[in-house]
């Protein structure tokens, strides 16, 4: 999977606020972390659970893509900015005076 695409899922993820939706993509990789000497290729602390997305397979990554389309809203939705000026009443009179 290239680069790019990676680094697309990996902002997707920042954007995750459901715990449950965490527990999703964790099961959904979880064949891919497992190595078959019995070591696990993720780390986990009281903060959650942590893995290199690089270490998974092209299908598992289509499918944790796949989950995060269908559950994040749109960009327009949660990254809208709201735009105001505010002027001190000096430089408002310096302004528009003529």
């Amino acid at each position: 999977m290239e680069r790019d695409r990676i680094i697309k899922i990996k902002d997707m993820i920042a954007k995750i606020k459901d715990k449950q939706l965490f527990k999703d993509i964790f099961y959904i990789s979880q064949n891919d972390l497992a190595s078959e000497d019995g070591n696990c290729k993720y780390s986990h602390n009281h903060n959650g659970i942590f893995f290199d997305l690089k270490l998974l397979t092209e299908p598992t990554l289509l499918k944790i893509e796949e989950l995060l389309k269908n559950n994040i809203s749109s960009n327009t939705d949660s990254e809208s900015v709201n735009y105001n000026i505010y002027y001190n009443e000096e430089l408002k009179e310096q302004t528009f005076k003529k």
